[in-house]
């Protein structure tokens, strides 16, 4: 898990909770972590807790966690490409088996599809507990704006 500090504009605090504006990342400061491009389009918009004394138009440093990319794309692809290879081979010697020869690609076949999704609800049951056991994006610098 990377950890990221990125700097925003604090658009409104209601109940607690501050809407923060992200600033798009100077040209050169970026890691090349490519988290921005997950975003649609160019502005993004988190909702953190906000401390207190925080108002409307205050610049501010926000920590956000960052997941492995390298972990997104075994539960994206590998999972399923591996499922759907195990279920055809088991479903292969499944209807060698017990099944006569004409239904042989069959029932491979339709284990395969059924392992493929099987690596997919893994994967998405893994991202999901991945995302809840990561922190939430917090902040953790106000800055002083240029009229204080």
């Amino acid at each position: 898990m990377k950890i990221v500090r990125e700097q925003g504009v604090v658009e409104g605090v209601e109940g607690g909770k501050a809407e923060v504006l992200m600033e798009p990342a100077a040209p050169g400061s970026c890691n090349g972590c490519r988290a921005c491009a997950v975003g649609l389009g160019e502005v993004r918009r988190l909702k953190v807790d906000a401390p207190e004394g925080l108002e409307s138009g205050s610049k501010v440093v926000v920590e956000v966690a960052l997941p492995s990319v390298y972990v997104g794309i075994l539960l994206l692809f590998v999972l399923p490409i591996a499922g759907l290879l195990v279920g055809g081979l088991i479903g292969e010697a499944i209807a060698n088996r017990f099944a006569a020869e004409d239904g042989t690609e069959t029932v491979a076949v339709v284990a395969g599809i059924a392992g493929f999704g099987m690596g997919l609800l893994v994967g998405y049951l893994g991202g999901r507990k991945i995302r809840a056991g990561m922190p939430e994006p917090r902040i953790v610098e106000v800055r002083k704006t240029e009229g204080e």
